[in-house]
Parts: C-alpha cells; structure tokens; sequence
C-alpha cells in the first residue's frame, strides 16, 4: 500500500497519539519495528480519531503494534489518517483506557464493527478499517498454521 496515494493522510508526531490497546504479541512488534529500522514506515497508516477535549491529540482505532515499533525504531512521526466520526459515535475516555462509543448502543465500538460505522460518513475511514481487519486476519491464519 503506498500510504502516500491515500487523500487526507498526514505525518502525526507518535507523543499526539493514543494507541487503542496495549501490545500484545511482542515478536510481531519486534518484525515491525526491524523493518521499520531498515525501511522507515512502509505498511498502512494508522486510523485515528481527534480527542474532544483536547488540541491534536488523537486516539488510534488501529495500529498498537505499529505505534509502538515506530518509537522502539526511533521515528518521530506515523502515517495517520485523520477519520471523521459523525453523530453515531463519539470518544469515551475512562481510567480503563480510551474508546470509540456508539451512540445509538451506549456501548464500545469493537475494531471489527467500526468500518461499519464509518461507512456513511467516511469511506476513505471505512476501506483503511476494512484493510485492518482483513490484514489481522491473515496474520491469525499465518499464525495458526506456524502453530500445526
């Protein structure tokens, strides 16, 4: 994917963003932030949503891994696409971590549903979300095959 054809795709500084939940499988960082070192940020950008309250910081629906590579790499930015939420979801900011909300439910938005949520107010947001999911799912089949 070259992220540099993708309208609205801007250099973030990784200190503005929030990442969607901790790492959790640390030889999948390890590969990113190697590759990462030898040829700078070459896979998606992250999906990102603005915090509300506060000035450019932002909340990351995708990219935990990625994030965290870029900073264990030395980089000072990450490819981001800024995603328009709309009326139907909003960020719910709680001491057990930061979420996308629906409005409609009153509940969490899993990264699996999102791309639903977005598609009638931002399809760039939509199709990026709908790569993700379909990228973890391929790295989920590697795995289970690495594991037979």
């Amino acid at each position: 994917m070259d992220i540099h054809n993708i309208p609205g795709v801007i250099d973030i500084p990784l200190t503005d963003i929030t990442p969607p939940h901790e790492v959790r499988d640390e030889a999948k960082l390890d590969a990113i932030r190697a590759s990462m070192e030898a040829r700078n940020w070459k896979g998606r950008p992250l999906v990102v949503v603005p915090y509300p309250s506060a000035d450019r910081t932002f909340l990351a629906l995708t990219g935990s891994h990625r994030l965290a590579a870029a900073s264990a790499a030395g980089l000072e930015v990450a490819p981001c696409y800024v995603a328009t939420l709309g009326d139907a979801m909003y960020v719910h900011t709680t001491p057990r971590g930061d979420w996308l909300y629906s409005v409609k439910r009153g509940d969490r938005i899993e990264q699996e549903d999102m791309a639903e949520y977005f598609g009638a107010v931002d399809p760039i947001a939509m199709g990026l979300l709908v790569a993700e999911v379909v990228a973890n799912a391929e790295e989920l089949v590697e795995r289970v095959k690495r594991q037979r």
